[in-house]
């Protein structure tokens, strides 16, 4: 797979971040990354604990109410990303990609590849194998054991 690696990728390590604080910052680069006004980024933001719900959750995904997370110190946001209920918290490595798709010929299901396969590259670096699971998004370190989980959001060609 070939990818037009030309243009600069902007990192950025965040840090502590509120959820809805890193969300606004997504929100914001996509748009300006669709109108050309910026590059493609990667941030990692450190968040408390959150759960994210995408646009497709499995009934009864989340078993307690909004009132009830909140005392037990979780958030929680609905999402504008393909996938179910994923948690978010202190120490998870956790990375937004903001990047044109005319890398990957302007192909959702390519793109997911390309991530999944950078991910297996870097556990490899660690002396982990990660692994695919047909028919299902995301590493495996076996067909039970998810490493790493992708939601993508895709607006104006940028996921």
């Amino acid at each position: 797979m070939v990818l037009r690696l030309n243009d600069t990728l902007h990192v950025s390590a965040l840090g502590a971040t509120p959820y809805a604080e890193g969300l606004a910052l997504q929100e914001a680069l996509v748009r300006r990354r669709a109108e050309g006004a910026t590059g493609d980024w990667l941030l990692y933001p450190d968040h408390a604990s959150v759960l994210t719900v995408g646009r497709d959750p499995s009934p009864g995904s989340v078993l307690a109410d909004r009132d009830a997370l909140a005392r037990a110190g979780v958030e929680l946001f609905e999402v504008a990303r393909g996938g179910d209920v994923t948690w978010h918290g202190p120490g998870q490595l956790v990375g937004y990609p903001i990047v044109q798709l005319d890398r990957v010929d302007r192909d959702l299901h390519r793109w997911l590849r390309v991530l999944e396969e950078a991910l297996i590259l870097a556990l490899a670096d660690h002396g982990l194998t990660g692994l695919r699971v047909p028919g299902r998004t995301g590493v495996w370190l076996d067909e039970h054991r998810k490493i790493a989980s992708i939601g993508v959001g895709v607006r104006r060609l940028v996921g």
